[in-house]
């Protein structure tokens, strides 16, 4: 998995930093939003079932 950082030249590396940076925000935001959005449609369809 950490292989193909070897493989990169100087000028590709910022951008691959940059890029894994990125890729992690997502990560971290994309798991926090399925535990939120999970929250939200058991107390969304609870809402409706009541209605």
């Amino acid at each position: 998995m950490i292989m193909h950082i070897y493989y990169l030249n100087h000028k590709d590396e910022a951008f691959y930093l940059l890029n894994e940076s990125i890729k992690s925000l997502i990560g971290l935001s994309f798991n926090f939003g399925i535990s939120n959005f999970s929250a939200f449609s058991f107390i969304f369809t609870f809402y409706n079932f009541n209605m």
